[in-house]
C-alpha cells in the first residue's frame, strides 16, 4: 500500500512537470532523459491509456463476479505467489503433506500384507495339527 501510494504521488509531481514544461515552453530541459523521468513517464501515459483503463477495469469486474471461495482462492494465491516467505511455506507444507501421506500408505500396505501372511500361517498350522493330531484333513 506504502509503495502503490508513493508511485501515484510520483506519477501526479511527473504530471506537473509535463504542466511546468508545457507553461514554460521549454522543451530541453535538463534531466529529461533520466531513467527516473522516462519511468514515470512511461507510468504517467499508461495512465491515461483509456485501453489500460478498461483493462483494469474489466479485471476487477470479473474478480468482483467470481463466488467468494473462489476470490479468496484468487487472493490466497496471489499472496502466495507474492511473498517469498509464503512460497517457501507452501513448499515445506506440500512436501511435508506427500511424505504424511507415503508413510501412512507404506505402514498400510506392510500391516495389511503382514496379516495377510499371518492368516496364511495360521491356516498352514491349523492343517498340520489336524493332520498330526487328529488324523484327517480339516
Amino acid at each position: 500500500a506504502e509503495v502503490d501510494k508513493i508511485r501515484s504521488d510520483n506519477i501526479k509531481l511527473y504530471e506537473k512537470i509535463k504542466f511546468l514544461q508545457s507553461y514554460a515552453g521549454s522543451r530541453n530541459v535538463p534531466g529529461k532523459d533520466d531513467m527516473t523521468m522516462s519511468k514515470y513517464s512511461r507510468d504517467y501515459e499508461n495512465q491515461l491509456n483509456p485501453f489500460e483503463t478498461f483493462s483494469q477495469r474489466e479485471k476487477l469486474r470479473r474478480v468482483h463476479d467470481l463466488p467468494p471461495y473462489e476470490r479468496v482462492t484468487l487472493s490466497f494465491g496471489r499472496f502466495v505467489m507474492s511473498n517469498r516467505t509464503a512460497r517457501l511455506l507452501m513448499l515445506v507444507y506440500t512436501v511435508l503433506l506427500h511424505l504424511l501421506i507415503f508413510v501412512v500408505l507404506y505402514k498400510l500396505a506392510h500391516t495389511e500384507d503382514t496379516v495377510r501372511d499371518q492368516a496364511i500361517e495360521c491356516q498352514r498350522r491349523y492343517a498340520e495339527h489336524m493332520i498330526k493330531e487328529h488324523g484327517k484333513s480339516k
